[in-house]
């Protein structure tokens, strides 16, 4: 079993993605390890990126709030939050 850092899952997730020939055999023969364990960690990180941007807003909700004048209010404006008031002792 290949034993390495995250960063370097991370690295060979990116060969694996990238569409350079050879680039999978380069990146495992960089780090010592096979190209299964490169095309494994790419699988691995895949999936966390998935399921950490799972149940969030999509691209186009986004680009919505993004634009000038869409905020929360409609209205354009950023309204503040009232203050409690104190009563005097």
């Amino acid at each position: 079993m290949c034993k390495m850092p995250l960063t370097r899952w991370i690295a060979n997730a990116a060969a694996r993605f990238s569409s350079d020939h050879g680039a999978v055999t380069h990146q495992a023969q960089e780090v010592h390890c096979s190209r299964q364990s490169v095309y494994d960690h790419a699988q691995k990180v895949h999936a966390a990126v998935a399921a950490e941007h799972s149940g969030g807003p999509s691209r186009e909700q986004l680009i919505q709030e993004a634009r000038p004048g869409s905020w929360a209010s409609g209205s354009g404006t950023i309204r503040r939050r009232s203050s409690p008031t104190r009563s005097a002792v």
